[in-house]
């Protein structure tokens, strides 16, 4: 089991956010070396007493001495893990902050462009149900109704992409 006392006496954390190891736990991780690699979606990861951490948890716990549900990114970067920049989370407000998807047609989270109407649809989900918040002629008119949905269903969990 990870405890504060463990973490403590294995890292340093750094005001940047990254973890330093005090000692050699093996060869590939040598003391004074800064701790976490990269996996494919971006988050760093720190093995501790056999098993793989997210580097973020482990500041957190460092910090709080709890394990959260879930911890979101307040600027939405995944390396970025100074304590300022966590918060305590439930999945669903997580879900909320994720990024713009790649694939995104219009640039802007929540707006699609409808061709069959030649207008940008905005919508927004809440509690599993789709709110459709109308369709508009321009981009940035669609996008802010977007924005103002967010704000007013989402509170501080509301960020643009």
């Amino acid at each position: 089991m990870v405890t504060q006392e463990l973490l403590s006496a294995l890292f340093d954390y750094r005001p940047d956010g990254s973890l330093w190891r005090k000692v050699s736990t093996n060869p590939r991780a040598p003391a004074h070396a800064s701790s976490g690699s990269p996996n494919k979606a971006g988050y760093l990861r720190t093995r501790v007493a056999g098993r793989l951490y997210y580097n973020h948890h482990l500041v957190w716990f460092l910090h709080h001495g709890t394990w959260p549900p879930a911890l979101d990114h307040i600027n939405g970067n995944r390396a970025d893990n100074r304590i300022e920049n966590l918060r305590e989370c439930s999945h669903t407000q997580n879900m909320r902050n994720a990024g713009l998807r790649k694939d995104s047609g219009t640039g802007v989270k929540g707006v699609n462009w409808r061709p069959s109407k030649q207008k940008y649809r905005a919508r927004i989900v809440v509690d599993r149900r789709e709110i459709s918040l109308g369709h508009y002629v321009t981009l940035e008119e669609a996008a802010q109704a977007v924005h103002e949905a967010r704000i007013k269903y989402h509170g501080e969990f509301a960020r643009n992409a």
